[in-house]
């Protein structure tokens, strides 16, 4: 019984379109103005779409909280000038990308 209930808790958890990407060499763009937007432009790598219409590159998703948005901005730029790997997790779409929810410096 409580094997299925955790099977059950996993599936209702994540989204059916949730994805992980890792990215080795990628731009980081972000505006400073109006909304807070953050792009990540992988650079030699395509983009998987995840059924999202404008797959050339992913955003984070805007209606995180201001603080996730920072750490993931912070963990972004740090793993960018220190030429690290990233592994982000996409689910849905922002702005007709695939939405960042989450990443990881590898």
């Amino acid at each position: 019984m409580y094997k299925i209930l955790l099977i059950s808790v996993l599936f209702l958890t994540f989204p059916a379109s949730a994805g992980e990407v890792t990215l080795e060499n990628f731009q980081l763009w972000s505006t400073t103005y109006g909304n807070d937007v953050i792009r990540v432009l992988p650079v030699g790598a395509t983009v998987i779409a995840d059924g999202c219409t404008d797959p050339d590159s992913y955003m984070v998703k805007t209606s995180l909280p201001e603080a996730v948005k920072a750490r993931i901005y912070s963990t972004l730029l740090a793993a960018k000038m220190a030429g690290k790997t990233v592994k982000i997790t996409t689910s849905a779409c922002e702005d007709n990308r695939p939405a960042i929810n989450n990443v990881i410096l590898e």
